[in-house]
């Protein structure tokens, strides 16, 4: 395929902005190591169902290190977790400020997967110019963070109760994009987040995870089907839950995980 056509299917969260489009969605957790419990990294990725079929899991081996990348066919990835111990999850912020110069998304995930850990992350969340708003959730053994980037930078976002769930507005970031951006999100995707903090009161283990991620209650369905078939309808096309413990396991779901089953993979 021709360079040019490779490098636009990475610009996912670009094509958004740059199109005024509103149609993202995703709603993602992480969870603090305490007690023996370890660090969780999870999250659904909803997408239009044009992209139902074209998931996959790529298996990266780079500098003695595996990293298994969820992704839709033709993108450089979406979510990812190394056997080094680290973890990313993501979702979109359409109401922060973009930079046409920066860093797109794609390319943010993957930069920062391969530092390894949190920090390290964390590190490079802070110095690359960012394309587009987007919250990146981030878990190793040790810690769990949540940032919530754009054109003005990487904000953090404080954990409560030893957890971070988030869907799509920002919770601390003032970095708006415009003045007609609507900083207080959707009813969506604030009916999302609330279904998530409901489900956060008792800090989840990877089966509680789950079924936050499977919830679809009234007024916040978290794993979402398609209403319609139009190829342009949102659905889940997938689901992954990060347990980060000595053995580091990827729970894995093609699919609403309200209604499609999970695997578990080592990695």
């Amino acid at each position: 395929m021709p360079e040019e056509t490779c490098y636009a299917l990475q610009l996912m969260d670009e094509e958004w902005w740059w199109g005024r489009s509103n149609a993202a969605h995703c709603s993602s957790l992480a969870v603090a190591p305490a007690d023996g419990r370890p660090t969780l990294v999870a999250q659904t990725m909803d997408l239009p169902r044009w992209h139902d079929g074209a998931q996959a899991l790529l298996k990266i081996e780079a500098a003695g290190h595996r990293s298994l990348v969820f992704t839709s066919a033709g993108m450089i990835g979406l979510m990812g977790v190394s056997g080094r111990g680290l973890g990313i999850c993501v979702n979109t912020l359409s109401q922060l400020a973009t930079n046409p110069r920066g860093l797109p998304v794609a390319f943010v995930m993957r930069g920062a997967l391969a530092r390894g850990t949190v920090a390290a992350a964390a590190d490079f969340l802070g110095r690359v110019p960012h394309a587009s708003g987007q919250n990146y959730q981030l878990g190793d053994r040790s810690e769990a963070r949540t940032y919530e980037c754009s054109a003005g930078g990487a904000v953090p976002v404080p954990f409560s109760n030893g957890c971070s769930p988030h869907t799509n507005h920002p919770l601390v970031s003032m970095d708006r994009r415009d003045a007609t951006a609507r900083m207080e999100g959707s009813e969506d995707s604030r009916g999302r987040l609330q279904s998530l903090r409901t489900d956060t009161a008792v800090v989840p283990d990877v089966t509680a995870a789950k079924a936050g991620l499977a919830a679809r209650r009234t007024g916040g369905i978290v794993s979402i089907t398609p209403q319609s078939a139009a190829l342009t309808a949102p659905m889940t096309i997938g689901s992954v839950v990060y347990s980060l413990a000595e053995d580091i396991e990827l729970s894995v779901c093609a699919g609403p995980p309200s209604h499609e089953s999970w695997r578990e993979i080592a990695v």
